[in-house]
């Protein structure tokens, strides 16, 4: 059992060391290291996932071995509260990263034409923790906070805005279709921008775009 201490409190995560042996290894060799010490929840996309060990203070990105296999295929599915390996484009090229799942995200499992992301974990307690995190964009403020010295409401300033320019990061669904849809939703109910992972673009970035600004329309700023 593993215990993740956050500025936002701790929970504690299991690893599956049997259906993903390399990944579980791979994960507690850069605890061992210390690798993980003060690095930072750098992605954090509420109804998606969070995302983390690759960044320190100050997005400082860290050095890492070599990537490891994607071990995809062992079964284990993309559900709330599990850790998977994070990577790019290329399938076997996951290092230190990883993610926890904030809902179940099919979309990242094994299937025929998608090789999906590596589960290796999940998380035992302290979800509340991981929820929290996802709901206020903890990287951000804690990287600011820690910079300047100063608490939130001095950051703030004591500032109020009508409006305020901001984008959805992140596009959750099974096909650039449903990407797009999920897209549309979000740029109904007032947001200006939005950013989509070329991670997921299975069909590549181009028919992505595409699909999200047929459902966007022209106006909306695609990132």
């Amino acid at each position: 059992m593993l215990r993740f201490k956050t500025t936002a409190g701790d929970f504690t995560v299991e690893l599956f060391t049997k259906e993903a042996p390399e990944s579980s290894a791979n994960f507690l060799k850069y605890v061992d290291d210390g690798h993980y010490d003060g690095t930072l929840f750098h992605r954090v996309i509420p109804n998606f996932m969070i995302q983390g060990g690759g960044f320190a203070a100050g997005m400082e990105q860290k050095s890492t071995r070599p990537p490891i296999r994607n071990e995809a295929t062992n079964g284990l599915e993309n559900l709330r509260g599990t850790l998977a390996m994070a990577r790019t484009n290329d399938i076997h090229s996951a290092t230190a990263q990883f993610f926890i799942n904030l809902v179940d995200n099919d979309f990242l499992n094994h299937s025929p034409g998608n090789y999906g992301y590596a589960v290796f974990g999940r998380v035992t307690s302290g979800m509340e923790v991981v929820d929290a995190i996802a709901g206020v964009d903890m990287a951000i403020w804690d990287l600011r906070g820690k910079l300047t010295g100063l608490p939130v409401y001095k950051l703030l300033g004591g500032q109020r805005h009508e409006r305020i320019p901001v984008y959805v990061s992140g596009l959750p669904g099974r096909t650039k279709e449903d990407r797009a849809a999920v897209g549309k939703r979000w740029i109904d109910r007032g947001f200006s921008a939005l950013k989509f992972a070329a991670a997921v673009a299975d069909e590549g970035e181009v028919a992505e775009m595409k699909a999200i600004r047929a459902a966007v329309g022209p106006d909306v700023k695609i990132l």
